[in-house]
């Protein structure tokens, strides 16, 4: 699933959460990120309800917020298309 994080304050300093297998993406000024953890059927862990999933609609939307002019609409869904692949 894709998912939207912040990362967690620890005492040895900001890390990614636990249940992000893989984060870092699309970071907005708003300290939010985007990851990915498999969906709750497959998973043996707690995802707090509380965060934001996208569907690949919503990813190709925060990816075009993210990306100037230059980028036509193709290039941020082929982006985005090729991030959500490459983790199913």
């Amino acid at each position: 699933m894709i998912i939207e994080y912040k990362m967690v304050k620890t005492e040895e300093g900001m890390k990614v959460p636990a249940w992000v297998e893989d984060g870092g993406y699309f970071g907005k000024p708003d300290f939010s990120w985007v990851g990915w953890s498999p969906d709750e059927n497959v998973r043996e862990y707690y995802i707090p309800d509380t965060v934001v999933t996208f569907t690949a609609d919503q990813l190709v939307a925060r990816i075009r917020s993210l990306r100037d002019d230059d980028y036509t609409d193709e290039q941020v869904a082929a982006e985005a298309n090729t991030w959500i692949t490459a983790r199913d």
